[in-house]
């Protein structure tokens, strides 16, 4: 059954949506929390790697992608991550990174690491050394991601015009 025009422009006269204003409101807020994380969020990014070995001195020699070495300073912080078995709790070191080795002058790709712990390691140890390398905000990741995947990969030229594909 329809209802009758002058019933509905009555009935929209006395509400005062009110319960429209106020979700609308807690849904601008809501908003504006999410933009203001999406812009000054900072998300750390790891540089990895299981490959390392233990020195004389207790200092870790990682090695390290020659992409990954030019990334990583001295000072940048670092946490291993050793295996352990099942009854052993597992937990984290933190360190630092002490020397990266110059391309330009060693073939080496091992990075000295010095980890801030009172029980020494043990030669057979293994594990997964993550060095923090970069703070990025979730908008930059959302851009690197667009420009990886709208890069063209091969240009080709048709009557005088380059043409990607």
């Amino acid at each position: 059954m329809a209802i009758s025009f002058s019933r509905s422009i009555r009935s929209l006269d006395n509400d005062k949506f009110l319960f429209t204003l106020i979700m609308l409101s807690v849904m601008a807020i809501i908003l504006t929390v999410w933009i203001g994380w999406f812009f000054l969020a900072k998300i750390t990014i790891y540089e990895t790697s299981q490959t390392f070995h233990v020195g004389s001195d207790g200092m870790l020699l990682v090695e390290f992608s020659p992409e990954a070495l030019q990334r990583i300073r001295p000072g940048q912080s670092v946490l291993f991550f050793p295996n352990t078995t099942d009854t052993q709790v597992a937990r984290s070191l933190s360190g630092e990174v002490m020397d990266v080795p110059d391309p330009t002058f060693q073939s080496s790709n091992s990075v000295q690491v010095y980890l801030n712990s009172s029980i020494p390691l043990t030669k057979n140890v293994t594990g997964q050394v993550r060095i923090a390398v970069d703070h990025v905000s979730p908008l930059m990741l959302v851009l690197q991601s667009v420009e990886q995947t709208v890069k063209p990969t091969k240009s080709y030229f048709i009557f005088d015009r380059a043409v990607d594909k």
